[in-house]
């Protein structure tokens, strides 16, 4: 006779053995699974250490780390068992549902550590993209007071019982690495932040109905995470019963439990929250919350920022999507309550200044039931990054020394030269307000304002039509457009209507026109014409291609041009002709960068191309003749995100955020 701990073991076995198999298609767990084939690394990872254990090899600090998660809720032995299902299943069958191939080739005295995971991300990311569950936010939505979350993502939520967000665009110092300790002797230490997060209410939309008359649940939250500085206390709300929890109620947390994250920051925040329907039979039972709050902790607060130092949003977005994968995955086979729905989120300092401002938001909860969640931020308010402007210029002796300029801007700049003079334009980091300045006679005017305008994205320069053409994204997400002339001035801001836009848009002039593209908030490109009397209406890319970063546009040989960073770090070209969008591969395979490109004409018959590499530093390289020339550093310069750069006075400019 078994004791009814053994039993429990080897039923988690049987069932880990379905979901391998594909014979537990009816769990949500399942139908998850099946539905990857290159993501899911994080799961298999953990097996593979598993049995690796079993087997006497010594662990990588990832498989250590992935099974210290998983020994808070299970035995040693049981964990050896999980890995002898695990090799069984893939003698017997040779692939497995949910398991990729880069995980069930890899022999058993092969460990898998934190650099293959760095290596696998851009296919995991890929495949994670294109699900409804994954969400990249932009600090516009959460700014102009929209809701948080997409119709499609809170549908998605539904659909897979899980959801991650991530911002749109990293201004993480670093792009993403991490300072966990304080600064030596002669290093620069990374302002810090306070931040304090609570859960003030949640609405309830839908109920899960498990429970006898199917209209009240017993919710309980969950939640844990960590900052690259502070971690957060794992919380464990009350218990909502009876009638509190009811579809159509709003019930309130305690004053004295509410507070999810209170410490500093000088990166963002990781942050896993999980809606559970409580049937434990018992309200006063907390064991299984102090079991799964242990193993959330161990991968949210210290697996998961050992990874963030890779890497791009689609990278960040595809890892946080396999490990909140992959609890999922764990906690269909050990806990007994219901769990509703979890999402993960990234909040960098840019989505939390927005958040310090506005002060709350709202995030959806949909699975078994729907529950939306307010958030409240009781912190010290967050500054934007911002970062000094400086530029760089080019001559027949080839690159000069960079110049610092006096003024910070919390996106990259712009630049344009109209009738002898180089303009550029950026977003001050005090007000947010869009900036221009111009270079005339060896000096930089005092920048002033475009009108009213205001942004979080970078804004866009071009000539055309004898104007200086100006258009930026706004807080409220709309796409506006101005021109200007020196006797004029800036003229009146008009906006494009019908879309929206994601990120920085970019404009080029050619064929008797300017060329504006723009990446929608679904992560697609669009284009505009505008005729010099009015803008055509936004046509969708062709290609269909799905990024997270701001094209570049040229006009060069009379073809234009529009070059995109995609969501493995290489760049993909297009050139329009036949009213249609047609592929023109990667300038360089080899070439990697974790923003997107500029692309400019020079005198010297080239167009160039200046991107910011993998190690930070900017890179530039010539188009001419029909092929690249080799990438080349510019001085030793490492850049916060994207160049931009312009052919002005027999000179290239190159101008970024230090």
């Amino acid at each position: 006779m078994t004791t009814s701990e053994e039993a429990t073991s080897k039923q988690r076995l049987e069932q880990l053995r379905g979901l391998l198999s594909g014979t537990r298609g009816d769990s949500r767990a399942g139908r998850n699974l099946a539905r990857t084939q290159k993501a899911n690394v994080v799961f298999g990872a953990m097996l593979h250490a598993a049995d690796r254990l079993r087997q006497g090899e010594q662990l990588t600090e990832l498989e250590d780390r992935l099974l210290q998660a998983l020994r808070v809720v299970v035995s040693e032995e049981e964990i050896k068992d999980w890995g002898r299902i695990y090799r069984e299943t893939v003698s017997a069958r040779g692939t497995l549902v949910g398991v990729p191939e880069v995980i069930t080739s890899r022999p058993v005295s092969e460990g898998y550590d934190f650099a293959d995971l760095v290596k696998d991300l851009p296919a995991v990311a890929e495949e994670w993209m294109a699900q409804s569950n994954a969400a990249l936010i932009t600090p516009e939505a959460l700014a102009s007071g929209e809701d948080f979350d997409s119709p499609e993502f809170i549908e998605g939520m539904r659909e897979w019982g899980f959801g991650v967000t991530v911002p749109a665009v990293l201004t993480t110092p670093g792009n993403g690495q991490t300072t966990q300790e304080p600064a030596q002797d002669g290093e620069r230490a990374e302002p810090v932040y306070r931040v304090k997060l609570e859960f003030e209410n949640f609405h309830v939309h839908r109920v899960v109905g498990d429970g006898w008359p199917g209209t009240r649940d017993e919710i309980r939250w969950i939640s844990c995470g960590s900052s690259d500085r502070s971690r957060a206390v794992p919380f464990l709300s009350e218990e909502f019963g009876g009638d509190t929890a009811t579809a159509g109620k709003t019930p309130a947390f305690h004053q004295w439990k509410r507070t999810v994250f209170d410490g500093v920051t000088s990166v963002g925040l990781v942050l896993n929250v999980a809606c559970w329907e409580w049937d434990t039979g018992d309200g006063n039972n907390n064991s299984i919350g102090e079991k799964l709050r242990g193993m959330n902790e161990n991968i949210f607060t210290n697996t998961a920022w050992s990874v963030l130092s890779a890497i791009s949003p689609s990278a960040l977005l595809g890892f946080l999507m396999d490990i909140t994968s992959m609890v999922l995955t764990a906690i269909s086979l050990i806990a007994r309550n219901d769990l509703s729905s979890t999402r993960t989120l990234f909040l960098n300092q840019e989505t939390l200044a927005v958040l310090s401002r506005r002060g709350s938001s709202q995030w959806h909860f949909n699975g078994d039931g729907h529950h939306e969640l307010k958030v409240k931020y009781t912190g010290s308010t967050v500054p934007f990054p911002a970062s000094t402007l400086e530029y760089v210029v080019r001559t027949s002796q080839g690159w000069g020394t960079p110049v610092p300029l006096p003024w910070q801007s919390i996106t990259p700049p712009a630049l344009a030269s109209y009738k002898g003079k180089l303009y550029a334009a950026f977003v001050d980091s005090n007000r947010q307000e869009v900036m221009w300045t111009r270079l005339e006679n060896g000096e930089w005017r005092t920048p002033e304002q475009i009108g009213g305008d205001h942004s979080y994205s970078a804004p866009a320069l071009c000539v055309a039509f004898d104007k200086l053409y100006y258009a930026v994204t706004g807080t409220n997400h709309a796409l506006y457009w101005r021109s200007f002339t020196e006797s004029e001035g800036w003229s009146g801001i008009t906006a494009f209507s019908g879309y929206r836009s994601g990120y920085a848009p970019s404009m080029a002039a050619g064929w008797g026109g300017l060329w504006l593209t723009h990446v929608g908030t679904d992560g697609r490109l669009y284009h505009n014409l505008y005729d010099g009397n009015g803008w055509s209406t936004a046509s969708k890319n062709n290609l269909d291609w799905l990024v997270d970063s701001p094209a570049a546009m040229a006009y060069y040989n009379d073809q234009l041009w529009r070059i995109v960073r995609g969501m493995s770090n290489k760049l993909s070209t297009s050139i329009f002709a036949s009213n249609r969008w047609t592929s023109r591969g990667a300038p360089n395979s080899t070439w990697l960068t974790t923003h997107g490109p500029a692309l400019t004409t020079h005198d010297d018959g080239k167009m160039w191309i200046f991107l910011r590499g993998t190690d930070r530093h900017l890179y530039a390289a010539t188009y001419s003749s029909g092929a690249w020339g080799g990438l080349h550093t510019v001085g030793n310069q490492t850049i916060s995100d994207e160049p931009s750069a312009a052919s002005h006075d027999g000179k290239l400019y190159v101008m970024y955020r230090r």
